[in-house]
């Protein structure tokens, strides 16, 4: 059963992408968690809410704007988070990371600590932080400024270190504003590939609007997929059809800190139907001054799922509960 859920040898969805598939080389978190206390790979923080772009597709329109980190108190969160188990963080938003006051230090201090980054970005303020590029691991740049401005004006060439990804959202639902330099989402992939070309991208993943319903959904995977394969490398199609899952465990695995201070079980809670377009608190975890307590006293059962009627890691979910379900003669392999 797992051979058809987990692809060993990845392609550069599942290496660029969380489908799930790298679960089966961190046995550590696995295991941690069959033994009732969570043990996450990674982190992903929403460092400011403020941005300098308003998409009209925004998932999370209606956030506090002026809500973001105080440095110290995100400082000692990082460092519960490192506690239990965290080996990699993923700064993204919320809003745009690169707006945070002290995104320069908080980079620096989780480089020093051994902490491995990814940042996800609309790059507008790329060219202010070069000292500390290096330092990344990967950065994946949003191309929806494009709908925003002629041109996007990104460092001239990046670290050799670090893998430079793309993305664009197809199908954009226009829930706040409108977009000012777009024709079509064709032409739109079109200029983004000169990008690429320009930059030495490894990869530009296009996905669809989470907001599109499920007829939408279908036209956009076919039309779009089709497009992405036609256009060859590096464009890739992510597919995406929200959904129920049957059970949870992303909390143990890749779960967001926000900026009010506290832990939610993953990115997808404001797509949620009653969420309103925000990170609302009736998904909380925890505080983040509780993170150390919350993953100790864990359990290995599912997180409640009544209210999660949109998520988009369902298949990540279903390798997990694989992982996890005792197996007769599991020994004999």
């Amino acid at each position: 059963m797992l051979l058809n859920i987990i692809r060993t040898n990845m392609n550069d969805l599942d290496k660029f992408t969380s489908t799930g598939a790298k679960y089966i080389h961190h046995p550590q978190m696995i295991e941690s968690l069959r033994n009732g206390i969570g043990r996450p790979q990674s982190l992903q923080v929403a460092l400011s809410n403020k941005c300098n772009l308003k998409c009209v597709f925004c998932s999370v329109a209606e956030r506090e704007l002026k809500q973001e980190w105080d440095y110290l108190e995100l400082c000692k969160a990082i460092d519960s988070f490192m506690s239990v188990g965290i080996k990699t963080i993923e700064f993204s938003g919320g809003g745009e990371p690169t707006l945070y006051p002290d995104f320069r230090h908080i980079v620096s201090s989780c480089y020093s600590r051994g902490l491995k980054i990814g940042l996800i970005t609309n790059g507008l303020k790329l060219k202010d932080y070069q000292e500390i590029l290096p330092f990344f691991d990967w950065i994946r740049i949003s191309m929806v400024a494009l709908d925003y401005q002629e041109t996007i004006d990104l460092p001239d060439k990046f670290p050799d270190n670090v893998t430079i990804g793309m993305s664009y959202v197809v199908g954009q639902k226009e829930y706040q504003g409108k977009r000012t330099y777009w024709e079509s989402d064709t032409e739109q992939l079109l200029k983004i590939s000169e990008y690429a070309v320009k930059h030495n991208v490894r990869y530009v993943r296009i996905v669809p609007d989470c907001h599109s319903d499920f007829t939408e959904m279908l036209q956009l995977h076919e039309k779009y997929g089709l497009l992405c394969e036609s256009l060859g490398h590096p464009f890739m199609f992510q597919y995406k059809l929200g959904k129920q899952a049957i059970e949870c465990y992303m909390d143990s695995v890749k779960p967001w800190l926000d900026t009010d201070g506290f832990v939610y079980s993953c990115n997808s809670i404001p797509l949620n139907s009653n969420s309103g377009y925000k990170f609302n608190e009736k998904y909380r975890l925890c505080h983040w001054t509780e993170i150390e307590n919350y993953y100790k006293n864990r359990g290995n059962q599912s997180l409640k799922i009544d209210s999660c009627d949109y998520c988009v890691f369902t298949k990540n979910n279903e390798i997990i509960r694989n992982l996890l379900t005792p197996i007769q003669h599991g020994d004999f392999v």
